[in-house]
């Protein structure tokens, strides 16, 4: 009846900075000197003036811009930041900020096509950027950002490897390159990208961890546990290597010091869901249903929107024999995910546990014999009294 999963952490793509502290940034090292802000510009009247003095010049428009990017007021930088790429069209700054305020704006979108309107602004205008200087590697990286949350991993990796040739020992291009690869199951790809990304940062954590998964999806599980344990050296507190390494060992059988490793990551993040689960899934293997419900309780309050966890504690209620409960869990899960990862094992828990609620309410001479299964049926339970909302905070 029980099925269990592992779930396994990857880490996410090199960022930068966010648009409202950019803006700032950079427009104070503008306003002390244009010259030197970015490479391309072709301001002709670069002075450290106020500015009052740069009203109406691309300066001035950049600064009316940021000021309404500071404001929370996106749309309204719009038009200066237009403005300023029209009267100097090759402003590397005013194409860089425009292309970010566009790209938070499509980010704000909850309607299919302005959001797909301003994420092709923004991606004009990141491409623009980089034809006037091609070492704004900030640019490239938010053009793959883009393509990879559209699923355009073709057209993410060539923005990768065009950078790749002028930058070719930047760390954070190789990870987001191999995290691209990783994305197709590219894997003997993402493997050499990670391991080049740590060659060029050896104190790059993500990569590690990253790289251990792939070693143990290729059934390597020594480099695995090393890569693993390498992040964990680097950074103690580095708690996604640490659970990643307490699954490889528990998949080895090494399930006490899978334990270990799980409580010493509860240790350093005593509210991480993740611990708990993986405690969780860890008693299941060991026939310990009391602690394996205990565990998937803590996750549940802890993690309430991760709903693989509701069908995991109504399985094991359902071999303690908390029939009701089981049946509050598995009705929850269906709720959340109907379609989910685990709907059909819950749906067969569901007319299991109710038949078994039933039977149990039988005369005992009516009752099924000792060893025999109760038929299933596919209805879901009825009118039994199952209290909704059964987990609470423990």
């Amino acid at each position: 009846m029980m099925s269990f999963g592992f779930d396994s952490h990857r880490q996410p793509w090199a960022r930068k900075t966010s648009n409202s502290f950019l803006c700032t940034a950079l427009l104070s090292c503008v306003m002390v000197s244009p010259a030197l802000a970015w490479v391309g510009t072709t301001t002709s009247t670069v002075t450290t003036s106020p500015v009052s003095a740069l009203q109406g010049s691309p300066w001035g428009q950049l600064a009316t811009a940021s000021q309404s990017v500071q404001a929370n007021q996106p749309m309204a930088a719009i038009k200066p930041l237009m403005n300023a790429t029209e009267h100097d069209p090759k402003n590397v700054l005013a194409h860089y900020l425009l292309a970010d305020v566009a790209a938070q704006l499509g980010r704000q979108q909850d309607d299919a096509a302005l959001k797909v309107k301003w994420q092709t602004m923004a991606g004009d205008y990141y491409e623009k950027t980089i034809c006037l200087n091609p070492g704004v590697l900030s640019a490239t990286l938010k053009l793959g950002k883009m393509a990879i949350e559209n699923k355009r991993y073709d057209e993410a990796e060539q923005h990768y490897l065009n950078a790749l040739r002028m930058l070719p020992d930047n760390a954070a291009l190789h990870y987001n390159l191999a995290n691209v690869y990783d994305e197709q199951q590219r894997t003997a790809e993402a493997i050499e990208h990670y391991e080049q990304t740590v060659a060029l940062d050896p104190n790059f954590l993500y990569a590690y961890n990253n790289l251990g998964l792939l070693y143990e999806l290729s059934d390597k599980p020594a480099p695995a546990q090393k890569a693993f344990e390498t992040a964990l050296a680097k950074d103690p507190r580095y708690n996604f290597a640490r659970l990643n390494l307490g699954q490889l060992h528990a998949k080895q059988g090494n399930l006490k010091t899978a334990e270990g490793l799980f409580y010493e990551a509860l240790k350093y993040e005593p509210d991480n869901a993740w611990a708990y689960v993986y405690l969780g899934n860890l008693y299941v293997q060991q026939h310990q249903f009391e602690p394996a419900a205990t565990s998937y309780q803590s996750a549940i309050v802890r993690q309430p929107d991760y709903t693989p966890t509701y069908y995991l504690m109504a399985a094991v209620l359902e071999k303690l024999g908390r029939w009701s409960e089981s049946a509050a869990l598995g009705t929850q899960y269906l709720e959340k995910a109907p379609n989910g990862v685990y709907a059909s094992q819950a749906r067969q828990l569901l007319a299991y546990v109710h038949t078994q609620s039933h039977v149990a309410m039988m005369p005992e001479a009516t009752a099924p014999g000792s060893g025999e299964h109760v038929s299933k049926t596919s209805n879901a339970p009825q009118g039994d009294g199952v209290a909704r909302g059964y987990v609470q905070a423990p």
